[in-house]
């Protein structure tokens, strides 16, 4: 639901045969108005100290999605795609771009 995640929600795991791994849910990146500026700002922060991201796509990729998956490629961070609510609908097909 859009809205839920206002602040980057941390949770450390250790994740076999890794190790620790902390992940950190934030806020979509087509939040709104002024606030969703804030949190906004505050994903891209977050995007630039991580290791790896999933970009999670519900239905078929947006023009933001891309432009974050490109920050993301131009930064050499590497991505997963995770297209979410499959149950409901069937994966969208993905730009050349986002596949592997």
């Amino acid at each position: 639901m859009a809205g839920t995640t206002a602040d980057p929600v941390k949770k450390a795991m250790a994740l076999h045969p890794i190790g620790p791994v902390l992940f950190i849910d934030t806020a979509g990146y087509d939040d709104e108005g002024e606030l969703g500026k804030l949190r906004v700002a505050a994903t891209e922060k977050t995007l630039q100290r991580a290791d790896v991201a999933l970009l999670v796509l519900e239905g078929a990729p947006t023009e933001e999605d891309l432009r974050w998956a490109k920050q993301l490629k131009e930064q050499k961070t590497p991505f997963l795609v995770v297209q979410t609510k499959a149950d409901l609908q069937a994966p969208a097909p993905l730009p050349e771009d986002l596949q592997a």
